[in-house]
Order: C-alpha cells, then sequence, then structure tokens
C-alpha cells in the first residue's frame, strides 16, 4: 500500500513538474537568417537581398556586408524561395551558345525539370518589346546535359513523369 501512495505521488509530481526548456525559435542554434544564396565556382554567400543588373549583382549578406559580383561568375541562385541555375540554352533541340539561368522547378532520377521565361519566342531580338508576350518554355536535363525540350506533343508524359499536374499553353 505504501508503495502505491508513493508511485501515485510521483506520477502527480512529475506531471506537474514543467521541464525549463526554450521555445524552438529562441533556442541557440547556427541558422541562417535567410534562404536566399548565390553560388560561385569557389563559394556559397548566404544573403539578405540579391538585386541584378545587366552585367553584375548586388548582393547583401546576412551580416550586413555589401557585395558586387559579375553575373558570369554566378552558377546559381535562390531568390524568394526559387532555385535558378545557369543552363545551356538550346532551341528546337540545337544549343544556341547562351547559358542563362533557369528556374529549376523539380528532380526525378537523374533529370532536372527547369522553366525558362523569355519574350524571345525565336531568340532573335524582337522588333517590338512592347507588343510581345512573355512566354514560358520548359526543359529537361539529364545527368548535366540537355534531354529535351518540352512542347504540346510531349508535355503530358513529361509534367506526369515529374509528378506534376500542369498545362502548357
Amino acid at each position: 500500500m505504501k508503495t502505491y501512495f508513493i508511485t501515485c505521488a510521483l506520477v502527480i509530481a512529475a506531471l506537474t513538474v514543467k521541464a525549463n526548456t526554450p521555445k524552438p525559435d529562441t533556442m541557440n542554434v547556427n541558422k541562417i537568417e535567410s534562404d536566399n544564396y548565390v553560388k560561385t565556382t569557389n563559394d556559397v554567400l548566404h544573403c539578405s537581398k540579391i538585386t541584378f543588373g545587366p552585367t553584375k549583382a548586388k548582393l547583401i549578406l546576412d551580416n550586413g556586408s555589401k557585395i558586387t559580383l559579375m553575373n558570369n561568375e554566378l552558377l546559381a541562385y535562390k531568390k524568394d524561395g526559387k532555385i535558378f541555375e545557369k543552363v545551356p540554352l538550346y532551341y528546337k533541340d540545337k544549343n544556341t551558345n547562351r547559358v542563362v539561368f533557369m528556374e529549376f522547378l523539380k528532380y526525378t532520377n537523374g533529370m532536372k525539370l527547369y522553366r525558362y521565361r523569355t519574350y524571345e519566342e525565336s531568340f532573335n531580338p524582337p522588333v517590338e518589346l512592347k507588343s510581345m508576350q512573355p512566354v514560358e518554355k520548359y526543359y529537361v536535363f539529364k545527368n548535366g546535359n540537355y534531354h529535351l525540350q518540352i512542347d504540346k506533343a510531349n508535355y503530358k508524359t513529361v509534367f506526369a513523369f515529374f509528378g506534376i499536374n500542369a498545362t502548357l499553353e
């Protein structure tokens, strides 16, 4: 009987005592302030703000310092939750000898799906940019190499392969 009372007292005491554990948002851990970053051949720089010009990218690092990098030094970046990687641009299965930043959408079985937004339908400079509508093009790269451009004939199969329920306009 004595053991029963002692056990009950210990259970009640254990239930009423609160552990003094910090809340997850106040824990002292090495966390990155923002999830924006820029990747170069030598480094990955985490930054709170990224702005791009025609030839340069301006970064404000998480510690407040400012850095300017040439756009041709950049390999990838993440801004506002979207990842962009520099990949070769193809048009009708031919390399245009240009590299551009495409938005990385999904990875499956060694294949990456990218979206490229442009105003250039044929990759020739448009005569009147005001009348052009933005064009979204989708590409698949396999193990880092161009695999195919998504068009109206193959988009259902390719998007299903990547688990995406979308249409191509």
